[in-house]
């Protein structure tokens, strides 16, 4: 095949131009024309000379120096965005939504996630969650139904929908074992925003929540 022949060739270009020989040499030995082998050649230069540039000691050094200042820069948003939650944490723990939420988010919300997330079966759970976390993001949110092959998916897809006023995906799971009885008539549903100022703060809140139960 012709797409063969020539991969072929250009490595062979290569490893004659690494054992010394000129490209006229190249040329009369490969039957090719000079400017194929120049091109070939510059190639394997300009990859060798970035390659080179990379791995010098500067480089390097300028690398985990730039990396280092990234992750300095990265702490200090999420400490700015930490203070923000704490200064807000008196209105939040006297609004009973709020506190709705953050009682639903301790137990079922996403804690190692870089989003900010729930998942529960209950209908009036999830819609709470959207609800709060509407108030506190203007991200878009995510809805996703997982369901069981015991489930209907059509039917668990118009459930939550109806339910949530809202699209929503679908993700069918698989069994663990051999047996399962299904908890839920119309499967868990996932709610989730990818915002990282959210999760900073409802983190926070978190914190606040545990450090006022002393738990």
């Amino acid at each position: 095949m012709q797409w063969k022949k020539n991969r072929d060739r250009n490595r062979k270009i290569v490893e004659l131009f690494h054992s010394g020989m000129t490209y006229n040499e190249i040329s009369a030995h490969l039957g090719c024309s000079k400017s194929i082998i120049s091109y070939y050649c510059s190639r394997l230069r300009d990859e060798e000379r970035k390659r080179k540039c990379m791995c010098t000691p500067k480089r390097k050094a300028s690398r985990r120096k730039a990396t280092a200042q990234n992750a300095k820069n990265w702490e200090e948003k999420k400490k700015a965005e930490a203070d923000i939650a704490m200064s807000e944490w008196e209105n939040a723990k006297n609004d009973p939504e709020m506190m709705a939420f953050l009682g639903l988010y301790w137990g079922e919300g996403f804690k190692a996630s870089s989003y900010s997330g729930v998942v529960n079966s209950d209908s009036g759970a999830i819609v709470l969650a959207i609800k709060v976390m509407s108030r506190l993001s203007s991200k878009p949110i995510r809805a996703e139904v997982r369901f069981f092959p015991t489930h209907c998916e059509l039917e668990c897809k118009k459930f939550w929908e109806e339910k949530l006023k809202m699209k929503v995906d679908t993700y069918a799971r698989k069994f663990s074992g051999t047996k399962h009885k299904t908890r839920s008539a119309y499967g868990t549903c996932v709610v989730a925003i990818n915002d990282w100022k959210l999760r900073a703060k409802i983190m926070t809140w978190l914190d606040c929540l545990r450090n006022e139960y002393r738990l």
